[in-house]
Parts: structure tokens; sequence; C-alpha cells
């Protein structure tokens, strides 16, 4: 089950349930919705996750709120965990011979083709730049 899929289904189980989530997850989807694709993979979704996740962060520092919002904590749960630098470097380790590259940038892609929305291609670069 794709992350959509499991939206959806969260969504049919929180309307049974009449639980407090059934707005939230009627408003990511709303957005999922808005894009000229209806079936999107996971990375897709996680793109859209991390931007209402972006655009709440900066809500929250406009207001000076000091506590996340509902939604935030919402989006949170279906974002899955960064990849930290050292398992980073560790795959990078195994898997990337940068004597079969150009330069050494060119492992961005392949990191980010392998790890998708799961890293961030900022902390990619610099650890390319500073270990490799």
């Amino acid at each position: 089950m794709n992350l959509q899929e499991r939206l959806q289904n969260d969504l049919k189980e929180a309307i049974k349930a009449r639980d407090y989530s059934t707005p939230l997850l009627k408003f990511i989807i709303g957005e999922l919705q808005r894009l000229p694709t209806k079936e999107l993979n996971d990375d897709e979704v996680m793109k859209v996750l991390k931007k209402i996740e972006k655009n709440e962060i900066l809500m929250m520092q406009e207001t000076s709120a000091e506590r996340d919002s509902p939604l935030l904590k919402f989006v949170r749960n279906y974002i899955p965990r960064q990849l930290k630098a050292r398992e980073i470097i560790e795959w990078v380790e195994k898997n990337i011979d940068f004597s079969q590259l150009k330069n050494k940038m060119q492992a961005i892609g392949i990191i980010k083709k392998e790890f998708g929305e799961r890293v961030d291609s900022v902390k990619v670069k610099e650890i390319i730049t500073n270990i490799f």
C-alpha cells in the first residue's frame, strides 16, 4: 500500500470513528488532489507533505506560536524519518565508486534516486563535499 492509499484508508477509518483527524486528512488529500496527476508515488506525496509541514512552520513563526499545530503534528506522523549522516556515509562507502563518476557531485543524484525524500539534498552535498 502506497502512502496515498494509506492516507485515503486512514480518512475512511477516521470518518467511521468520528475521529478528530478527519478534517486534517481531508485537507491533506485535498492538497494531493490539486496536482495534475491523480495517482501519485510516495515521493510525490512526500513532497506535498513536506510543503504542508514547511507552511505550518512558517505560520507558527509568524504568529509566534510556542507549540506545534495539530496539522503539523499530524503531518509529521506520515513523513518518514530522514536518514542520518552516518547512514548516508555508510551507504555511499558500500555502493558508490567515485572513480566511475566524472565528478563526485554526481553521487548526489544517485543517492537521491536511491532514498528519495528520505534524504536532504543539502545534507548529502555537505557529506560528499567534506568527506569524500
